[in-house]
């Protein structure tokens, strides 16, 4: 038994150490993702921040500034962003910016009470009605302290009107920039035909419409707002429109651009609209060719036109500023790349498509985990059931003796003579039972002379060695019988477990419907050219993605091992990545959610015995954590040796994803055709650990117990030991576990039920900050001063932690 522990301990401990390197890995590439998000955030943050400032400063008639009203009514996330650069902005313009700054705070906060009435979409997740009525109140507090402030005249009148009215028209322009699915990497560096009206419902047209309509209206108000500003002689606002404008060329073409440009000038002067009108179109023309002949071609649309309009004035109107945004643009723009057409996204995406299949069809071909696993496991079991196996045709010599006392009492009670024998205490063949139960036993035949070595004088020996060659015939035949039968039925239980490993193999190999359509929309949202995701099995999730991405830098990006992550609910392991010409490809594997640290102590009955009672803890290769007490019936060897085999064919046959119930039957068979009597319980506690379902089998066990804090949960089962019933007689019991949570097995020696164990639950209900192995050890020693008899005791402590 100690090298059986031995073995389990050592096989346990190399599993957890390429898991725990496998999670340090994994650690490190979360640690990594997190940071990046971490980055990500600020950046967002730090863009509604001067977004907020800029537009809260932006005057658009009657000394009205309701624009940074409307963007905090407009947002659905980074409210507090915006909210503080809005005040700030209003705050910049002087006095009558107060209460405008005051004003978009109220809104912010009416924005919580209204979402979290609403209670659909969390914080500031409510309908756009919603947003543009507690705009409505935040410009309405704006007209009332004005009109308190200087009385009702037309002035006033004016004010009041257009602080009530702008707040809410222009938090429905600014919505449309906020549509569902649309991310700055996606707008910015995703290459799909957002514009494109090819293959969209009417409502994907509208959004796309209102999309370009809020975009424009934005860059406009921007340019407005900065129409004011003047640093050493250069207009922020013309810097503004020509970087803008250049990343438009770049990324959605001339044409857009151009408008771009045109409507964006208006905020700031007429004069010059078709200078940066004309630097969209002519950037847009040649970005084609190059980012070097795009900035030249911008710089000759816009400045030839400004000489033109407005001669040297013109030239020192536009030049410096085209210059700063062209200078700034650069960088960004070697990384953006240009919208394809819907057919060229087409094409990717077969491309896409052929990519997958070939990834996939390689991973359904040579995924077999089960099989292996079970190939492996009967191989190992085959000398165990042999070795269980005494004699398989023949009785034990305990049922030979039955038969040999049986038949004898059977006589004594036709003979007259009985009386004299039941006086001198003799029985026939009583004293050398055991001898002719061996003989029997190796098939010899037995005489009356065999009989009467004790009485003589029985005038019956013959017959009742008549008698006990009759009964031994037919106890042989039946158990020839039963032992046909159960052989057929292991071969029947065998062919089961055959069938469940390949079925559990093609469930890890079939597209997971819900998954992969969870995926398709991270890469909707992500606009990866071309991307097509597929994600197989039910527990143990393998995603494969590809798309057109040239560098790798889309695919491989943290963000969208984030995203991924976010969709599917799982943790992701080390990514691989294949390329072939532009298409790029990565696959992963899902990793286990759930981990555990466990803890064993266990004492033999009787000084100098060995235990009956044997413990095996350990992760499977199909993701579960088991952890196991068998008692064999009785003490001593025989005890241990019923016990030992239980929790090894226990242990290899749960290694692959097996029914439970199959695996039990065919120890039960294993178990009754062992030639003495032989039974063992089974307490058996299993995790999953991808998605933390957690079950216990019991066959005859003693009570488990659920530690969570001071509450605990007490399971048991009136259930009879595995061997000793043609049938099995267990019972699942699910329970839910938490991180945290400790799970208490033990042997019936330490506790049977719950009134014998009072003090049991006392302990337990205590807090405990120890290891599992310590918490074990108290657990014994507890039961060592508390329980009466020299039953063998056993304890498993495991702890529930996230990996």
């Amino acid at each position: 038994m100690d090298k059986l522990k031995e073995m389990q301990t050592e096989e346990l401990d190399k599993k957890e150490r390429r898991e725990e390197s496998g999670s340090e890995k994994g650690g490190i590439l979360a640690s990594m993702r997190r940071g990046y998000a971490r980055e990500r955030r600020l950046v967002y943050d730090l863009l509604l921040f001067f977004g907020g400032l800029i537009l809260g400063r932006c005057h658009v008639a009657f000394g009205v500034y309701p624009i940074g009203i409307a963007l905090v009514s407009a947002l659905p996330f980074g409210v507090w962003s915006a909210l503080l650069g809005a005040a700030l902005g209003a705050l910049s313009v002087g006095s009558g910016g107060v209460i405008f700054a005051i004003a978009a705070a109220i809104t912010a906060f009416l924005r919580i009470i209204i979402s979290g009435g609403d209670g659909r979409g969390g914080v500031f997740g409510e309908n756009l009605l919603l947003r543009m009525a507690a705009s409505v109140i935040g410009g309405f507090i704006a007209a009332v302290y004005e009109i308190l402030l200087i009385g009702i005249n037309q002035t006033s009148a004016l004010y009041a009107a257009s602080a009530v009215l702008m707040p809410p028209v222009f938090t429905f322009v600014l919505s449309g920039l906020f549509m569902k699915g649309l991310t700055a990497e996606r707008l910015l560096f995703g290459s799909v035909n957002m514009f494109s009206m090819e293959k969209r419902s009417d409502k994907e047209k509208y959004d796309v419409i209102f999309f370009y309509i809020s975009a424009l209206s934005a860059s406009f108000l921007v340019s407005l707002s900065l129409s004011e500003l003047d640093l050493f002689g250069i207009s922020p606002a013309y810097v503004f429109i020509a970087f803008v404008t250049l990343i438009a060329a770049k990324r959605f073409g001339a044409l857009r651009a151009l408008t771009l440009g045109f409507v964006s000038t208006l905020g700031v002067s007429s004069v010059f609209a078709v200078s940066f009108a004309l630097l969209g179109l002519m950037a847009g023309g040649l970005f084609g060719v190059g980012i070097g002949y795009g900035l030249i071609g911008g710089a000759i649309g816009c400045v030839g036109w400004g000489i033109y309009s407005s001669g040297l004035a013109g030239l020192l109107s536009v030049l410096p500023e085209y210059a700063i945004a062209a200078a700034l643009s650069a960088p960004l723009l070697s990384k953006l790349s240009p919208e394809k057409t819907v057919r060229a996204a087409d094409t990717a995406e077969v491309s896409a498509r052929d990519m997958i299949g070939t990834m996939a069809l390689t991973y359904q071909k040579g995924y077999k985990k089960n099989l292996d696993t079970l190939e492996g496991s009967l191989f190992s079991i085959t000398r165990a059931l042999r070795n269980n196996t005494e004699s398989g045709l023949t009785l034990s010599i305990d049922e030979y003796e039955a038969l040999i006392l049986e038949a004898g009492a059977q006589y004594c009670s036709y003979c007259t003579e009985s009386g004299f024998c039941k006086e001198e205490t003799i029985n026939p063949c009583e004293k050398n039972a055991r001898e002719l139960a061996e003989r029997l036993r190796r098939g010899e035949r037995l005489t009356g002379e065999d009989i009467n070595t004790d009485t003589e004088f029985c005038k019956y020996s013959s017959d009742v060695a008549e008698a006990i060659m009759k009964r031994t015939a037919r106890a042989e035949r039946e158990a020839y019988r039963q032992a046909e039968s159960s052989a057929a039925e292991e071969y029947e239980l065998i062919g089961k477990l055959i069938n469940e490993a390949r079925l559990s193999d093609e469930s890890e190999c079939a597209v997971n419907t819900q998954r992969s359509d969870a995926l398709s929309g991270v890469i909707e949202e992500r606009g990866l050219s071309g991307g097509v995701g597929r994600v197989f099995g039910e527990r143990r999730l393998r995603i494969i993605l590809a798309a057109e991405d040239e560098s790798g830098e889309e695919i491989s990006s943290p963000e969208l091992l984030d995203e991924v992550e976010a969709a599917l609910s799982v943790r992701l392991s080390d990514v691989e990545y294949f390329r072939k010409g532009k298409m790029a490809l990565m696959q992963c594997s899902s990793l286990p959610v759930y981990s555990t640290e466990y803890g064993t102590a266990t004492l033999a009955g009787g000084e100098g015995s060995c235990s009956g009672d044997t413990l095996s803890l350990f992760n499977s290769e199909s993701g579960c954590f088991y952890s196991l007490i068998s008692d064999g019936m009785g003490r001593g060897e025989g005890a241990r040796r019923a016990s030992r085999f239980t929790a090894d064919l226990l242990s290899r046959l749960l290694d692959f994803s097996a029914s439970k119930e199959t695996v039990l039957h065919l120890l039960n068979n294993a178990l009754r055709r062992r030639g003495e009597e032989c039974s063992a319980t089974v307490d058996l506690f299993e995790l999953d650990r991808y998605s933390g379902e957690a079950t216990f089998i019991k066959s005859g066990a003693a009570p488990s117990y659920v530690k969570r804090g001071s509450s605990i949960f007490r399971l048991r089962s009136q259930t009879a030991p595995l061997g000793l019933l043609g049938s099995i007689d267990t019972e699942k019991i699910k329970v839910e576990i938490a991180e945290g949570d400790y799970v208490v097995m033990l042997s019936d020696g330490i506790s049977q039920s719950a009134e014998e164990s009072a003090w049991l639950l006392e302990l337990l209900a205590r807090d405990f900050s120890g290891t599992p192995k310590e918490y074990a050890d108290e657990i014994l020693s507890a039961a060592r001063a508390n329980v009466k008899g020299r039953d063998d005791m056993s304890v498993s402590v495991i702890r529930i932690v996230k990996a």
